[in-house]
């Protein structure tokens, strides 16, 4: 609207005595409130200020939401494999406590190593109950962060492969400078303030009112009464108020504004090489494990196996061997696991996905894994 407010109405009445006669006066005026100085103009930036720090805020928690989904997915995917782990083996410790009762059978053996095959069954079971558990809950807090509707929830598609090194970090940090949306955020809070600063510096002059009134004037010795018609206009003076409070208030928010920015500018550029280098140390990680390592983790269950079932290892290698596999099972796991979070931390400080990095200057690359 080009007027700042709604136009106001006022009338009055009265009674004239002269002469020992009365008369009846009365008038009625119409006035409007302009602004002179250019507080709509001013309004209108710090509106439009306003709205662009709120879509700020908005994309902000859309990428917190995308980052994760994101970390989520990934970490679906580390204990979608801990569950085939576990899986590989309670199968290896049935078949191993099959052999035990069939040598026992045979006797070639003693009661001990079927108890202890046992033990080692139950113990897998257990392993597999958790390996399972941690994977659902994984998935049901994949589904929630997705807004998932159906009874089950998703299975993560793609599977676990070779990291790639993060980009060179000079290009992060200026990425993180331009995109990271926190700093967005808060740089479109200050020209906000900043808008509403000048909106109040200028509401200081105030609004001059214009209006039109008309006055009825009845003379009690006169035969006709007197019609009245006069332009109006107030103008304020501003020399003591000046809208204090209000510039007060729209300066002390500026400077929170301000003291928000440079919070999240002041650490930013190390926060970045530091999730840059935890990226890279995880990444290799993985590599020192190679790529072989948990693709062949059944089959040398399998192996132990068949050298128990031929005599060639006793109960106790069995149990030597079969802890030594499955701890490097886990350790590359968690290797992976730790690759992904720090992932996700980089990318939350950067404000893109590293692989939408990669493919803007490097190209498609298929070595980046599942993708949510």
């Amino acid at each position: 609207m080009v007027l700042p407010s709604d136009p106001e109405v006022s009338g009055s009445i009265g009674v004239r005595r002269a002469g020992g006669g009365n008369g009846i006066d009365y008038g009625i005026g119409l006035t409007q409130q302009v602004e002179v100085a250019g507080q709509r103009r001013q309004r209108r930036r710090a509106a439009n200020a306003l709205h662009h720090a709120t879509q700020a805020r908005v994309r902000q928690a859309r990428w917190s939401l995308h980052q994760r989904v994101h970390a989520l997915f990934h970490s679906a995917l580390v204990a979608r494999d801990r569950v085939g782990a576990a899986d590989g083996l309670l199968k290896f410790s049935e078949a191993v406590l099959t052999v035990a009762r069939q040598r026992l059978e045979a006797g070639e053996t003693s009661p001990l190593p079927v108890r202890i095959a046992e033990g080692e069954l139950a113990q897998a079971r257990q392993k597999k109950l958790a390996a399972d558990a941690a994977y659902l809950t994984t998935r049901l807090q994949l589904a929630t962060a997705v807004g998932w509707r159906g009874k089950n929830p998703p299975d993560p598609a793609g599977s676990l492969v070779a990291p790639r090194p993060p980009p060179a970090t000079d290009g992060l940090v200026d990425l993180a400078k331009a995109h990271h949306p926190e700093l967005v955020a808060t740089r479109a809070e200050v020209r906000a303030a900043q808008a509403r600063v000048a909106v109040e510096d200028r509401s200081k002059w105030g609004a001059p009112s214009v209006g039109v009134s008309f006055d009825r004037e009845s003379d009690p010795l006169g035969p006709d009464p007197e019609s009245i018609w006069k332009a109006t206009i107030t103008i304020p003076l501003p020399l003591w108020q000046r809208n204090r409070p209000a510039r007060a208030r729209a300066r002390a928010d500026l400077d929170v504004a301000n003291a928000s920015a440079a919070a999240a500018s002041t650490s930013l550029e190390a926060r970045v090489r530091q999730a840059a280098v935890n990226v890279e140390a995880h990444g290799k990680r993985i590599a020192a494990y190679g790529r072989e390592i948990l693709p062949r983790f059944q089959e040398n269950l399998d192996l132990l196996r068949t050298a128990f079932e031929l005599g060639e290892i006793d109960m106790t290698g069995v149990l030597v061997a079969r802890e030594r596999f499955l701890q490097i099972q886990a350790d590359a796991l968690d290797a992976y696991d730790s690759y992904y979070a720090a992932v996700a931390e980089l990318e939350a400080v950067v404000g893109t996905e590293i692989r939408r990095f990669h493919q803007e200057h490097d190209g498609p690359n298929r070595s980046e894994g599942g993708r949510p």
